[in-house]
Parts: structure tokens; sequence; C-alpha cells
């Protein structure tokens, strides 16, 4: 594999992130060869939070490494599910703010039924 090969699968790489994402990464990947003498794509933050580090696997070849990292990215929840996630652990964390200050049940109940529906409708879904 020469080195515009390499370049390729790097911005093929990225671009099926950006794809799964829906949006540019705050730090995209690179291709690095470890002192081990491994090969591993990673370096990419999906936000500037940088809680989440996304990388591939280390392996033995480059091209290794890029078929990895791919499916890695192939692996990851799309946009629409992670906002679903992030809308539960919300509903979820608006329930324990309202048990922990008093909130009255009325105001918490339609969220305890919504995170109900959600909850029934992953169980589903899966």
């Amino acid at each position: 594999m020469d080195t515009q090969h390499l370049k390729d699968g790097l911005i093929a790489a990225h671009n099926a992130l950006v794809e799964k994402l829906g949006k540019q990464p705050y730090l995209a990947f690179s291709l690095d060869l470890e002192t081990s003498g491994r090969w591993c794509v990673k370096g990419a933050y999906p936000d500037s939070s940088m809680r989440e580090y996304l990388a591939g696997p280390h392996c033995d070849t480059p091209e290794e490494a890029l078929a990895g990292v791919m499916e890695t990215i192939r692996k990851l929840p799309s946009e629409v599910e992670r906002n679903l996630r992030t809308f539960q652990k919300k509903v979820a964390e608006a329930i324990d703010f309202g048990n922990q200050h008093g909130i009255e049940a009325q105001w918490l109940n339609p969220l305890v039924e919504t995170a109900r529906a959600l909850a029934s409708n992953a169980l589903e879904a899966r």
C-alpha cells in the first residue's frame, strides 16, 4: 500500500465518521505506527467535551488498521440513536432532580410515564 492509498483510507474513515456523527468531529483520526511496531487509526473526538475517544484496533499492517477503524465506526450508534439516548438520560436526570428537591408528583408523573415509554420502546427495538 503506497502513501496515496493510506491517505485515501484515512479520508474514507473520516468521511464515514462524519456520516455516522452527522457532523465534523472535534479532532480527526490519525494513522499511527506505534513503537511496538503495530498500526492504529486513533485520536478522533466527536465533540469538544473530549469525553469520547475513538480509535480502531492495533494491527500488524496499516491496511488492517484502516479496516479495523471502519468496523469501529460501523458499530457506533447513529445520530438519531445518540440523540434518543441523550434524551433518555436527561429525562431520568429531571426525574431525579424533582425527587431530590420535592417537586410535586403532578410535574414528575408525566416524566416518569415518558421514561417508561422510552424504556419500553428501547426493549421492543432490540
